[in-house]
C-alpha cells in the first residue's frame, strides 16, 4: 500500500509530498489543499481516499488500492532572515505514518544570487528531417546479419502494405520453414508500427515438404477505412514533425516528440489503444500504442528506434504487469525510453522524466525485459543522453546550494533526479535542511508541493 504524507511547518510554508500512485494517465491522484494567513500554515487533505489504477491492455491487470493519508506537525526554530547568515536546522522524525529511512548532517549556506532575467533566446530554424529507411530497421538488420530472410520480410512487409489478403512467398526464392516464418514475422510486426490496421495474427499455407508458400494476415479495418485513417494519421505525425524540427540535436528532437506525445495521450483501453493510430488520432492508447507511436515519431525524425515487450512494476504499486515501451538509439548508443509511465495527464505536473533514456541498470529497477521478444535488446550501458545528466539534475549527494541552485534555476521549481539515494532519504534530508534552502533560494514565505515518481523528484514553490 502506497502511503502519501501531508508535512506542515511552522515556518510560513506548507511541504506536500505526493508519492504517486500510478504512472498510467486515466488514475486519479488525491490532492491537499493549503492556506497561509498571519504566518500559520494549515492543510486539509483528502482523508483515507481510494484510488483506482486500471491497465487495460491484455496482460495489464486491474489493480486497486485504497491510499491512506497521514498529517504530522512538525516545528522547527525560526528561521535567519540575515543574508548569508548560517543557519542550523535539525531533523525532526515525523511522529506517524511512514518511517523515516535518514537523517542528514545540518549544512551551512550562503545565499543563491538570482542573475538578472535575460531577453527570451532566439528561436532557431528549424532542421530537415529525414525518415530512417526500411532497411536500417533494428528487426530487419537482425535477420540480416543472423541468417534470416530479409526477402520475404520484405515480401510480406509490401503486401500488408497493400493490405492483400493472402501473400505469395514463392517469388521469394526461399524455402521457409514454420520457425523461419515465425521469426521474421516477429521482427516485421516489431518493425512496422506504421502499419497499425495490422493486428500481428496471420495464417498460412504449407506444401506437402512443410515449405510455407504463403501468409494471410488478418487486418482490423477495410480498405477505405484505412485509407481514411492513414491521412489522419499522416496529419497528426506532420504537426508533431513540426515541432521536432526545432530541436538541433536528436537529443532535443527526441525530447520534444517524447513530451509532445505524453502530452497528446491519454491512459485509456479501446478498439485502438494498442496501436498508433489510437495514441496519435484518438488520443487514447495503453502501453503498446504509447510505444508503437513514440517509435514511428523517431522512425520520422531520422531515428532507430525498438519496440520492446517486458513487465514492469507500475509505480505506487508492488506488482508487475505487462508492459512495452522503447529502446532508443541517440549519438550511437542505445537508451530505454518509458512514454507511458512518464504520462501524469491527472498530476500537478502531467509530463515528467522519470523513464527517459535510462540506462539498463536503472530501468531493470522496474522494468523487466521479456526473453521472448523476436531480438536480442541491445545494451543500454551508457549516460550520456540520459535527461538527468543531459539536463544537470542528477543528485548523488545532497547540498543546499545544488538544490537552491535548481530552484533558482527553474524559477521556484526544482527537478531532482536521485542516482544514488531512495526518496525517502532524500525527503528526510529536505525536510532537515528546509530552512537553509529557503533562505538561500529567497524561498521565504513560500509553500512547496512535491511529485515523485521513479527516481524523479519535482518540488514547485506558490
Amino acid at each position: 500500500m502506497k502511503t502519501i504524507r501531508i508535512v506542515s511547518f511552522a515556518l510560513a510554508f506548507l511541504m506536500v509530498i505526493t508519492g504517486l500512485t500510478a504512472c498510467g494517465s486515466d488514475e486519479p491522484q488525491t490532492s491537499g489543499t493549503s492556506s497561509t494567513v498571519s504566518g500559520t500554515t494549515t492543510a486539509t487533505t483528502l482523508e483515507n481516499a481510494a484510488v483506482s489504477t486500471t491497465g487495460t491492455q491484455s496482460g495489464e491487470p486491474t489493480v486497486s488500492e485504497t491510499v491512506s493519508q497521514d498529517v504530522t506537525t512538525v516545528t522547527e526554530p525560526a528561521a535567519s532572515t540575515t543574508t548569508g547568515a548560517a543557519v542550523s536546522t535539525a531533523a525532526t522524525k515525523p511522529t506517524g505514518g511512514n518511517k523515516v529511512t535518514t537523517t542528514a548532517a545540518t549544512t551551512v549556506k550562503t545565499t543563491v544570487t538570482t542573475q538578472p532575467q535575460s531577453k527570451p533566446p532566439v528561436k532557431p530554424n528549424p532542421v530537415k528531417l529525414t525518415a530512417l529507411s526500411t532497411d536500417e530497421y533494428y528487426g530487419y538488420q537482425y535477420l540480416a546479419g543472423n541468417g534470416g530472410s530479409t526477402a520475404v520480410y520484405e515480401c510480406v512487409a509490401s503486401g500488408i502494405e497493400k493490405m492483400q489478403d493472402e501473400i505469395s512467398l514463392e517469388n521469394t526464392g526461399v524455402a521457409l520453414s514454420e520457425k523461419d516464418l515465425k521469426s521474421v514475422m516477429r521482427c516485421y510486426h516489431a518493425d512496422y508500427p506504421q502499419h497499425f490496421w495490422y493486428n500481428g495474427a496471420y495464417s498460412y499455407v504449407m506444401n506437402g515438404s512443410g515449405e510455407v508458400l504463403s501468409v494471410k494476415p488478418t487486418y482490423t479495418m477495410t480498405t477505405s477505412q484505412k485509407q481514411t485513417a492513414q491521412q489522419k494519421v499522416d496529419k497528426a505525425v506532420k504537426d508533431l514533425l513540426e515541432k521536432a524540427a526545432y530541436g538541433q540535436t536528436e537529443y532535443d528532437r527526441e525530447l520534444i516528440l517524447h513530451d509532445a506525445l505524453a502530452d497528446r495521450v491519454k491512459y485509456v483501453d479501446g478498439t485502438n489503444a494498442h496501436n498508433l493510430y489510437g495514441a496519435l488520432v484518438e488520443g487514447k492508447a495503453v502501453c503498446e500504442g504509447y510505444a508503437r507511436a513514440f517509435q514511428y515519431l523517431l522512425y520520422q525524425a531520422g531515428m532507430q528506434c525498438l519496440f520492446v515487450e517486458g513487465t514492469s512494476v507500475r509505480p505506487g504499486s508492488s506488482k508487475g504487469e505487462a508492459h512495452a515501451w522503447n529502446v532508443v538509439k541517440i549519438n550511437g548508443k542505445y537508451y530505454h525510453t518509458d512514454v507511458t509511465w512518464d504520462d501524469q495527464s491527472d498530476s500537478l505536473f502531467s509530463v515528467i522524466h522519470a523513464f527517459f533514456d535510462l540506462n539498463d541498470a536503472f530501468i531493470k529497477e522496474g522494468h523487466t525485459i521479456s526473453a521472448d521478444n523476436p531480438y536480442p535488446i541491445p545494451s543500454c550501458n551508457s549516460t550520456n543522453d540520459s535527461y538527468f545528466v543531459h539536463e544537470n539534475i542528477e543528485l548523488k549527494t545532497f547540498t543546499v546550494d545544488k538544490i537552491a541552485e535548481l530552484f533558482v534555476r527553474g524559477n521556484g521549481t526544482a527537478t531532482i533526479y536521485l542516482s544514488k539515494n531512495t526518496v525517502n532519504e532524500f525527503l528526510t534530508w529536505f525536510q532537515a535542511n528546509l530552512s537553509d534552502i529557503s533562505a538561500a533560494a529567497n524561498l521565504k514565505g513560500k509553500s512547496f508541493s512535491i511529485q515523485y515518481c521513479g527516481r524523479e523528484v519535482i518540488i514547485t514553490t506558490k
